[in-house]
């Protein structure tokens, strides 16, 4: 991170309606806090210039191929939970109007279709491509929760993040990175529509910012080959 004593580390993840933040200071996990953001334009009024923000979001879209390279190696790196990682649309059908529209632009410019998933982020996935291409405050990295669990935990948990035992063990990880889950949903309004697995997730991301800002992160891939290729940071 750039030496701005103001600048925060920040995980974000999108959830029904809008974005659910979590931020602290590098390492400062107690005091982290929680925020909703209808928008993601609100977090640069929000935060000094070099926070470093880890977002749940593909950053990067193909023009031809059907799957990135980042993701081919998130899901070699979650193993039996490689399908929490989903392949994005490709550039051109980002704008589609319809999921029919989208399937066949997609499948005429990389040979393969879109899941429903994928068409139902399409709106998040392209407000955070125009909120980069038009912002320069914020410092802002692709990450994935699963990947940062996994990496955090020593090994990918297999428990869905929506099941008990699996909310019971990354609430274990967040308590032992230090965070304080109980504060963290206390902050936020009880209007917003934000799942216990969005608080998590924007959480470990936070952790990964941290990492990031620290330099001790990782990204799979090792290294970016092309202009296209993404990383995502763990």
């Amino acid at each position: 991170m750039k030496k701005n004593p103001l600048a925060y580390c920040i995980g974000v993840d999108g959830c029904k309606d809008g974005w659910i933040a979590v931020y602290c200071p590098v390492l400062n996990f107690s005091n982290a806090k929680a925020n909703h953001y209808k928008t993601l334009s609100q977090l640069k009024n929000n935060f000094a210039k070099d926070s470093i923000v880890i977002i749940d979001m593909p950053i990067g879209l193909e023009v031809h191929k059907p799957n990135r390279s980042c993701d081919i190696e998130a899901r070699n790196f979650l193993g039996k939970r490689s399908s929490t990682i989903f392949s994005p649309p490709c550039r051109d059908a980002l704008n589609s109007k319809s999921y029919d529209e989208a399937k066949i632009i997609n499948l005429k410019k990389t040979g393969k279709s879109i899941s429903k998933q994928s068409w139902f982020l399409s709106s998040k996935i392209l407000e955070t491509k125009n909120f980069i291409e038009t912002q320069s405050v914020l410092d802002i990295k692709e990450g994935h929760p699963e990947c940062s669990f996994a990496e955090c935990a020593g090994a990918p948990i297999l428990d869905s993040k929506k099941s008990l035992h699996g909310i019971i063990k990354r609430l274990d990880i967040l308590h032992k990175l230090n965070f304080n889950p109980s504060k963290l949903v206390e902050e936020l309004s009880k209007k917003t529509q934000v799942k216990i697995d969005d608080l998590f997730d924007a959480a470990i991301l936070c952790w990964t910012a941290s990492r990031y800002a620290s330099g001790d992160s990782k990204t799979l891939p090792e290294s970016s080959s092309t202009v296209t290729d993404c990383l995502i940071h763990i």
